[in-house]
């Protein structure tokens, strides 16, 4: 006997993904977090807070990504504690260094909470990152503040888990009045030849 056959296969690949690996994401207060001492409070509250007085350092803490993909953080929440109300502080702030990281947030029931849905701060893999929580000073002299993580659940990420020792607290600040505060008198002001409509420019003296 004899016998013939013929056949056709058509086939669709998929494309392979990197499964996300890792230690997740580590929480600790950063060794450089403001040590403890006195801090001045605003004599004036309402033009304090209108005008984004100086913020003062509170916490440093280091995130270490140990994912081998980056990782956002998009919710950070801290709790004050201390001798002192939720009105000692006014706007509470994110900093990377010298770069604010989210609109300012206020205290209710001890606690405040930044929330930023495209990410307060992105860590690339595997990589570390200290941020700073700074607030402005409203109390009154005597009162003592500091501000803290309470737990891994107020720091939410996309990472595989956050850990760290909680809670994650920084030093105790001493709050004092300012009965004569410092000043700075321009006695003598020159408007630059080379600049004198002050037009946006790169590398411009603005004072000395």
């Amino acid at each position: 006997g004899t016998g013939t056959g013929t056949g056709t296969g058509t086939g669709a690949g998929t494309t392979g993904t990197t499964p996300v690996t890792g230690e997740g994401l580590k929480v600790s207060v950063a060794a450089n977090t403001p040590v403890t001492g006195t801090v001045i409070g605003c004599s004036d509250t309402a033009a304090c807070t209108a005008g984004g007085s100086e913020a003062t350092g509170m916490l440093n803490i280091t995130l270490a990504n140990g994912n081998n993909t980056a990782v956002k953080v998009t919710k950070i929440r801290v709790k004050r504690s201390g001798i002192s109300g939720d009105t000692s502080l006014g706007n509470i702030y994110l900093f990377d260094g010298y770069k604010r990281l989210s609109d300012e947030a206020t205290l209710s029931s001890g606690y405040a909470t930044f929330n930023k849905a495209a990410g307060i701060v992105s860590i690339p893999a595997v990589t570390t990152q200290t941020i700073s929580v700074k607030a402005q000073i409203l109390g009154a002299s005597g009162e003592t503040v500091n501000l803290s993580v309470e737990a891994a659940t107020d720091i939410v990420s996309d990472a595989l888990a956050v850990s760290g020792t909680f809670p994650l607290t920084g030093n105790t600040m001493s709050i004092a009045a300012a009965t004569s505060k410092a000043t700075v008198n321009f006695a003598t002001i020159a408007i630059p030849a080379t600049n004198a409509a002050f037009i946006a420019a790169n590398n411009s003296i603005l004072w000395q």
